[in-house]
């Protein structure tokens, strides 16, 4: 995730107040650049890359498996690799 990524997510998910206006205020952060500010005084610049491993890596994982599970039996079949060490 990039920092916007991660700045949205937090605004998103942070815990709101309903005002007697009936306006719903968030109570962590004003806004994005706020909320950016607040975790880079925090957690330094690396908090603005957390979840950088899930987000790239965890939706790959199905296809990985798949493809590891199945290159053998698929390679072994294959007949595009007539090549064998032995008909030198």
């Amino acid at each position: 995730m990039q920092p916007a990524d991660t700045a949205l997510t937090r605004m998103y998910n942070q815990p709101t107040q309903k005002l007697p206006n009936g306006q719903v205020v968030g109570l962590l952060y004003k806004n994005p650049i706020d909320c950016l500010w607040k975790t880079l005084k925090t957690e330094g610049a690396l908090g603005w890359y957390k979840g950088i491993a899930k987000a790239n890596f965890v939706p790959l994982r199905p296809c990985i498996n798949l493809l590891f599970r199945n290159y053998g039996p698929l390679s072994a079949n294959s007949t595009s690799h007539d090549y064998h060490a032995d008909d030198e």
